[in-house]
């Protein structure tokens, strides 16, 4: 029997030895068995593709799938499991290693005792050298020689694929220095991008700013000459209305004299001194001193009557309308001129006059003597109104218990069921609510949300808005007032804690003082938007001047519109704290009244607690 070539017996035992090395290679991690289809993983590490779909098949939904080995995340490609790479390096060295010869020399099948020493050309097989026979008439050549020739086509193979894996860890290089550079570039643009657009926005904001200032600070000098100027105005008119006054002396001197030659007695030498002597206003250095009225007795004592003094001259000139026809304190009335025409003689032959007894009236104001109730609407009595609005001439706004009502020419159209307080009207004719918490509600006219704004408050009532276009609100918890921006939310001013713990209402006047009722202490306060006290009026009682529970306040021009509820009735009062007149009372079925607001058509709007609405015509 022929022995085994060494060289063969060498091949076999290195190839033996290569198998054991690379096992642990071409080994899965997850089955143990030699990796079949081998799939690359991005962090490099080598499965079977069954192995990798069991993992994705098992993985949980909800959390990142993992390598098993370095456990770092990664994602199923669009094409599924089998889209990943295939380990090619794993792949030629498992060809590397089928190529090399077995651990031991393979024994004929046809004869078991002979090895396989032979290698048939045209059947390409080994053969031993019995089976010569069943090979007549075909070439052989020595089994070395063709291990050597498979060696060597092995070793080229091998060198092309290790230039190609060479050519392609190249290319990898240069397309992570490529993408390197590329990140490194859109970053740095993107970066100049973004300084750009920060200094464009800078620079508008700036504008803006500055815009704003110069018109605010424009309307500021408009607004001070336009008070100076209805400052002197106002003085003019009142030294033309004393000038008037004074003809109209000369006037009953001349009727005097003419009753004196009637009744054929001799004029006076000197006629009575004029009832009424009046000091001009003067007007210094910007500042106006306004002029006096004086009237002189029997004892030539002098009594001022300023106007300036007088209780009804503290209305504004906007809620006063001087009617000369009628009595007013520079005119004299027809039962004055009786009692002039009835003056007598004393013995020494001198004229006694009387003093004038009745009091001086201030100019007619503009408000009616009667208010009158032009329409009463029932509402359901098992929800309280909170608050009313009217947007426009056809719809108006009821805020109750749970539910926001929109009507439309008094029909109800539309119920929102929501929990809301308080309610006031936009710039953009919208309506802004509060619901006792730190957010603020917009909705336009048709019950439709826009949007909300965020406020750092946590007990929101009561809500205006003032000519700036600002909400105006009031923080319960706190008692704190806030002026928000209504186009950004932003917290403006806000006042000192402590100052309104019990309101449940907020109004603002023309000049943006702040009116604020005060249920637990009986009377209402304005100031301005510190909180800087301008004005109080009320104590607890139901005689004029004093208010029981007022639960909500509304404004006509600088004048104040108060609910009583404790004394079932609304009061108006002027901007300096005195009372003008009540405009509906328990006399006109009113109860409880928890509302007011001004309407659109300036009728006044009163809701009570029976689910009454009434609609108040109170001025010209």
């Amino acid at each position: 029997m022929k022995r085994t070539h060494p060289k063969v017996k060498a091949m076999a035992e290195a190839s033996e030895e290569q198998n054991e090395q690379f096992k642990p290679i071409l080994q899965c991690k997850l089955c143990l068995e030699d990796l079949d289809n081998p799939k690359l993983l991005p962090c490099h590490h080598s499965f079977c593709l069954k192995c990798v779909e069991g993992l994705v098949v098992n993985n949980d939904p909800e959390e990142p799938l993992r390598c098993p080995v370095c456990r770092d995340e990664w994602q199923v490609p669009a094409g599924g499991s089998s889209a990943l790479r295939a380990d090619f390096k794993i792949n030629t060295l498992k060809e590397i290693l089928a190529a090399q010869p077995c651990s031991k020399p393979t024994k004929c099948e046809h004869h078991p005792d002979k090895p396989l020493q032979l290698f048939c050309k045209e059947d390409s097989c080994a053969i031993c050298i019995s089976c010569t026979k069943d090979h007549t008439g075909h070439s052989f050549v020595e089994l070395d020689a063709v291990v050597k020739e498979f060696e060597e086509e092995w070793n080229k193979e091998k060198e092309e694929y290790l230039k190609l894996l060479a050519e392609r860890l190249k290319k990898v290089e240069d397309d992570k220095l490529y993408f390197k550079n590329e990140n490194e570039r859109l970053t740095k643009e993107l970066e100049q991008d973004h300084k750009r657009v920060i200094e464009a926005i800078n620079n508008l904001f700036s504008s803006l700013k500055q815009n704003i200032d110069e018109y605010h600070q424009k309307e500021c000098q408009s607004r001070a000459a336009l008070e100076e100027n209805l400052q002197t105005s106002k003085a003019m008119i009142e030294t033309f209305t004393t000038h008037l006054g004074t003809i109209q002396d000369n006037v009953e001197k001349a009727r005097l004299c003419i009753g004196f030659k009637k009744q054929g007695l001799l004029t006076p030498a000197h006629l009575p001194p004029d009832p009424y002597q009046f000091r001009p206003c003067e007007i210094m250095h910007n500042r106006i001193i306004f002029g006096s009225l004086y009237q002189r007795g029997f004892d030539d004592n002098i009594t001022l009557m300023s106007m300036l003094h007088h209780p009804m001259s503290m209305l504004s000139l906007e809620n006063v309308q001087a009617e000369i026809s009628q009595n007013t304190q520079m005119s004299i009335s027809d039962d004055q001129r009786e009692e002039d025409e009835s003056m007598r003689t004393s013995d020494r032959g001198s004229i006694i006059q009387h003093s004038p007894e009745k009091s001086l009236l201030m100019p007619t104001q503009k408000y009616f003597p009667k208010p009158v109730v032009i329409n009463m609407t029932k509402l359901s009595t098992l929800k309280w109104i909170r608050d009313i609005a009217e947007v426009d001439t056809s719809t108006r706004v009821v805020v109750r218990d749970n539910e926001v009502q929109f009507y439309n020419n008094s029909e109800l159209t539309y119920t929102k069921h929501v929990s809301m307080n308080h309610v006031a009207i936009t710039p953009d004719k919208c309506l802004a609510l509060t619901n006792s918490t730190g957010l603020i509600s917009i909705y336009d006219k048709e019950g439709v949300h826009k949007r909300d704004i965020k406020t750092p408050f946590t007990y929101l009532i009561g809500i205006a808005c003032n000519d700036n276009g600002e909400l105006v609100v009031n923080d319960r918890k706190p008692g704190t007032v806030a002026h928000i921006d209504y186009n950004t939310g932003e917290v403006v001013t806000i006042t000192p804690e402590g100052l309104f713990p019990a309101s449940l209402s907020i109004a603002v006047n023309l000049n943006n003082d702040v009116v604020v009722p005060d249920y637990s202490k009986h009377c209402i306060t304005v100031v301005d938007r510190y909180g800087n006290k301008k004005m109080e009026y009320g104590a607890e009682g139901s005689d004029d001047g004093q208010l029981k529970h007022p639960l909500s306040v509304c404004t006509d021009g600088n004048n104040i519109i108060v609910a009583d509820a404790g004394n079932n009735r609304v009061s108006l009062i002027c901007s300096t704290g005195h009372l003008i007149k009540h405009l509906l009372t328990g006399e006109d079925g009113l109860m409880g009244p928890v509302c007011v607001a001004i309407g659109h058509q300036e009728h006044l709007l009163v809701g009570d607690i029976l689910g009454n609405v009434y609609e108040v015509e109170f001025k010209e």
